[in-house]
């Protein structure tokens, strides 16, 4: 028996099980390797590394491109909002005074964060990241949320300042996520997918004494529109 092992400098390795066979060689993602492959899965793992939000999957294509996702507990919407009475939303605008939500996803939605990483000279950077919804009820089912900065393939827009390269490719996730957390989300892209009227129906919070807490919408799905791309195959979680 044998395991496979992505190391936190971004190397792969195979090391055996057994007590006699623990030795561990590192996988050669040579020229010659990749483009036999093409872009086909070479390596697919669930539980590869953890961060403090949650464990971290990869997925290894045969040219050598990484993809790292991870389920977000929530999400941080750092924005300009409308408060009416005891209600909240975000109005994702570059104006006025922004306001963190914590946006906490129904318990039937998993929020995955997929990141294509790509190797630099030297470490590692994050070339793309995508925002998926997950059914939790039906697993295969995923869904784009009507968030403004995402495009309707899922990819998120990021704007021009990206700080997201890394000594090693765990790294370079842990950046991305922190650059996510920081950006302030504007109205990019929410007009043009028609999602204002959506958004502010998934995107409710309760006034409380300390902040806001979310208004969980069990019908979020009747709100996002279902999504089906070949990236889904790279989550590995």
């Amino acid at each position: 028996m044998s395991e496979v092992i992505l190391k936190k400098d971004g190397r792969i390795v195979v090391r055996g099980t057994e007590i006699v066979t623990q030795d561990e060689y590192e996988v050669d993602l040579n020229p010659a390797l990749l483009a036999t492959l093409g872009r086909g899965i070479l390596l697919k793992i669930k539980d590869a590394a953890q961060l403090p939000l949650g464990s971290v999957g990869v997925c290894v294509l045969g040219d050598g491109t990484v993809y790292l996702s991870i389920r977000l507990p929530q999400l941080k919407l750092k924005t300009a909002a409308t408060i009416d009475g005891e209600k909240a939303w975000p109005v994702f605008s570059s104006a006025g005074t922004a306001i963190e939500f914590l946006w906490v996803p129904p318990d039937d939605c998993a929020v995955i964060y997929l990141a294509q990483m790509v190797p630099t000279s030297p470490g590692w950077a994050c070339k793309q990241p995508y925002l998926f919804a997950q059914d939790l009820t039906k697993p295969a089912d995923f869904y784009h949320l009507p968030l403004a900065n995402l495009y309707s393939d899922c990819r998120l827009c990021t704007g021009l300042d990206r700080p997201t390269a890394g000594s090693n490719a765990l790294d370079c996730l842990a950046a991305a996520l922190n650059h996510l957390e920081a950006s302030r989300w504007n109205s990019h892209l929410i007009g043009d997918n028609g999602d204002v009227d959506n958004a502010k129906a998934v995107f409710q919070f309760k006034v409380v004494k300390d902040g806001f807490e979310t208004l969980t919408n069990p019908k979020w799905k009747s709100y996002s529109r279902k999504v089906g791309t070949t990236l889904l195959e790279y989550i590995a979680l």
